[in-house]
């Protein structure tokens, strides 16, 4: 006995150390590792959303169809080795130049560091590619709209005679033009001649409002992240010229929003339309409760890709987009329209999200890229597709 436990406490004396770093490889095993070995298990099974029966083992015919068949799997392994050599390697070797630098003391070492530094928390990147692909002569919103009544896409912003009818972009300076003020290079194919912008009366410093009342436009969009952007002066400038325009202060969360839907709706005397990215209470007016939909995309992508699996579509095409949106539209029901609702409820997500994937599969089908199966077909599958998630008690 005594020899037993001389033993014992040599073992556990010399395996000791593993106690400190065992948080740390369990936390690693169940976060990174097993997420790893399950996935390459899925990658060996067939998987069909629709199947009653589950996968099905096929060993290694997935890596095959790829390596073989999918002439995109050499371009993409090409490219992320080109990639992982010359990009990764290069800002390597620069970060740890620049970190070597900024750790010596000379003169302008702090102004250096703010340069550095800069490109982190400033957006004119992200905006200038957000306003670049939304005019896009192919890929822009603009002229996807333009294709669903059936005209052919135009460069928006290559002419000065149709600028005026694309962008109007504002920035803290006012309407963003060739009139002398200094403008980034992702301005610059944005910005309006000076002669266009004096023509429509926006020559001289102006805000937003201005830019309304030259402009004229039906629909007020916010996603610029700044609170109280839309103010009073700004509605009521856009009510001169439209009866029911149409208010959408996207901008997320409650304190970024551009208005308060309520202050809208008191502002236009009830007749404007309001979607807010945000959560907002229904407002009183006029003796009648208005609601504030949530204009969130929640409400689309759930359903595209329950539809876009169901279906297991060769891709995602824009009519598959329009068909889903069309589909939310027709889910505002006439009570919810007449109480000035544009969306249905965020409690109504579920079922919202399964009539998408219904539609969402017809479409695939009918267009050719998905199963060819009947609508009874398609609305099992997309039953059967969805799971309900249950929290057991664990005290």
């Amino acid at each position: 006995m005594p020899t037993f436990s001389r033993g014992l406490g040599g073992w556990a004396h010399r395996h000791a150390h593993w106690l400190f770093p065992a948080p740390a490889i369990l936390l690693v095993a169940v976060i990174i590792v097993y997420p790893i070995l399950y996935t390459v298990w899925m990658s060996l099974q067939e998987w069909f959303a629709s199947s009653l029966t589950g996968p099905r083992f096929i060993g290694l015919a997935n890596y095959r169809k790829i390596a073989l068949a999918d002439t995109r799997f050499h371009e993409a392994v090409g490219r992320t080795i080109y990639f992982t050599i010359v990009a990764v390697g290069a800002e390597t070797i620069l970060g740890l130049a620049m970190a070597l630098l900024f750790n010596r003391e000379f003169w302008g070492r702090g102004l250096l560091r703010t340069l550095a530094i800069l490109p982190m928390v400033a957006t004119p990147t992200a905006i200038g590619l957000v306003f670049v692909m939304m005019y896009h002569p192919s890929l822009g919103v603009a002229n996807y709209l333009l294709s669903m009544v059936g005209l052919s896409p135009w460069r928006w912003t290559y002419s000065s005679q149709t600028v005026i009818y694309a962008l109007a972009l504002v920035d803290v300076a006012g309407l963003v033009a060739f009139d002398g003020q200094p403008l980034d290079e992702f301005q610059r194919p944005f910005a309006w001649p000076a002669e266009l912008a004096r023509a429509v009366g926006l020559g001289a410093p102006h805000g937003l409002e201005a830019v309304i009342r030259a402009v004229k436009p039906t629909v007020l969009i916010g996603a610029c992240g700044q609170g109280a952007a839309f103010g009073k002066d700004v509605v009521g400038a856009l009510t001169e010229h439209v009866d029911r325009p149409l208010v959408l202060p996207l901008s997320t969360p409650t304190s970024q929003s551009e208005a308060v839907p309520a202050d809208v709706i008191e502002w236009t005397q009830g007749r404007a339309l309001v979607a807010a990215g945000s959560p907002f209470d229904a407002v009183g007016y006029g003796g009648r409760e208005i609601r504030v939909g949530q204009c969130n995309n929640a409400f689309i992508f759930p359903g595209m890709g329950l539809g876009a699996l169901v279906s297991e579509a060769r891709e995602v095409t824009d009519r598959m987009f329009r068909r889903a949106a069309e589909c939310l539209a027709g889910q505002v029901t006439d009570q919810e329209l007449t109480a000035g609702a544009l969306y249905p409820r965020i409690r109504d997500l579920r079922q919202v999200s399964t009539r998408i994937a219904e539609e969402v599969a017809r479409e695939a089908r009918d267009a050719g890229v998905g199963r060819a199966v009947d609508d009874e077909t398609i609305t099992r599958a997309v039953a059967a597709a969805q799971w309900t998630p249950v929290y057991y008690r664990l005290v």
